[in-house]
C-alpha cells in the first residue's frame, strides 16, 4: 500500500494503460500551463489553417506589483520635530533681511552724495498767446516739401 493516501494507483491496469493515463495527465497539464498563439496575419490563409502552426506558446506570468506600500514607508521626521531644524528657517530669512537692508542703505547713500547744482536758467518763453518774440526768435518758411 502506498504511504501517501492522497496517491491513488491502480495496481490492477496493466503497465502500458498507467504509462498512457500519466502522458495523458501531463499532455493536460502542459496544456493548461500554455495557450494557443494566433496564426500570422501575413500568412495566406491555406497556411493558417495548416495542423503545422497549432504549437503552443508560455502563458504569460502573472504581474506582481513592486509599488512600495505605505505601511512600509519609514519617516522618522513626522513623529518627532527637533527643535533645532527651526534655524534652518531663520538663518536664510535673517540673511535676505539684511541684505535688503544693506540694499536700501546703499541706495540711500549713492543718492545723498550725489551732488544737487544749482543750474542757471537760461530761456523761459511761453508760447501759449501765440505770438512769438522776435528779439529770440525767427520765422523760417520752408518750400521744399519736406515737412
Amino acid at each position: 500500500m502506498p504511504s501517501n493516501p492522497n496517491l491513488h494507483l491502480n495496481l490492477k491496469d496493466s503497465a502500458s494503460s498507467s504509462s498512457s493515463y500519466a502522458m495523458t495527465e501531463k499532455w493536460r497539464e502542459m496544456q493548461a500551463n500554455m495557450i494557443s498563439v494566433p496564426p500570422s496575419p501575413w500568412m495566406h490563409p491555406s497556411q493558417a489553417s495548416s495542423s503545422s502552426l497549432n504549437f503552443f506558446a508560455p502563458k504569460q506570468r502573472r504581474f506582481k506589483s513592486r509599488r512600495v506600500k505605505k505601511e512600509d514607508i519609514q519617516r522618522p521626521w513626522v513623529g518627532e520635530k527637533d527643535p533645532r531644524r527651526i534655524w534652518h528657517l531663520v538663518l536664510p530669512l535673517v540673511g535676505i533681511v539684511l541684505g535688503f537692508v544693506y540694499t536700501g542703505y546703499a541706495i540711500y547713500q549713492g543718492t545723498a552724495a550725489a551732488p544737487n547744482h544749482e543750474y542757471c536758467l537760461i530761456l523761459n518763453e511761453d508760447f501759449s498767446s501765440g505770438i512769438l518774440d522776435t528779439s529770440v526768435w525767427t520765422y523760417e518758411v520752408a518750400v521744399g516739401g519736406f515737412g
